[in-house]
């Protein structure tokens, strides 16, 4: 975004506002991994637009948008956040936190399908399933998280629920 365009700074904030959204509140752990890399390219879109002095008034159309099209969902404060005081948010964090909270919404999803299972061994073979889902988000947090503040608990929070397993 070197050149600046209100009406793409306004795009690039609704895309941020919904992509926090989503990565806050989905169990999907690839929806919420995609989400993530997508909200990278659009977290670094406003910080190269961060000093234009129209960026406050564009980003406040953006969340008066958001809440028009998205009236039955209030703005949680994780979006206030990250749109409004791109510089002091830290993303790295958030998204550590997100891919541990997903996860957790997930295996709950799964135990509750899994004890409505009849045969033990769609039981066993879901559950190996969820296994692997643990360890692709242990990996990933592994991989590109390492230096969050909270990278330490994050894995304990994912050892809790394998040891549960």
């Amino acid at each position: 975004m070197e050149n600046f365009l209100p009406v793409v700074l306004q795009a690039t904030s609704m895309q941020v506002l919904e992509s926090a959204y989503i990565i806050h509140n989905s169990s999907n752990i690839e929806t919420v991994i995609s989400r993530q890399e997508f909200l990278q390219e659009k977290y670094n879109d406003l910080l190269s637009n961060i000093k234009n002095p129209r960026y406050a008034t564009n980003t406040e159309i953006a969340l008066a948008t958001y809440k028009s099209h998205y009236y039955d969902r209030p703005l949680q404060d994780i979006q206030l956040a990250i749109l409004t005081n791109p510089l002091n948010f830290d993303l790295i964090e958030f998204f550590c936190d997100s891919l541990v909270n997903t996860l957790k919404r997930f295996y709950a999803n799964q135990l509750e399908e899994v004890s409505q299972m009849k045969s033990t061994a769609s039981k066993q073979k879901r559950m190996a399933k969820v296994f692997q889902s643990v360890q692709r988000v242990k990996k990933e947090i592994t991989d590109k998280y390492i230096t969050a503040s909270g990278y330490r608990r994050a894995l304990n929070e994912i050892d809790k629920l394998s040891i549960n397993n």
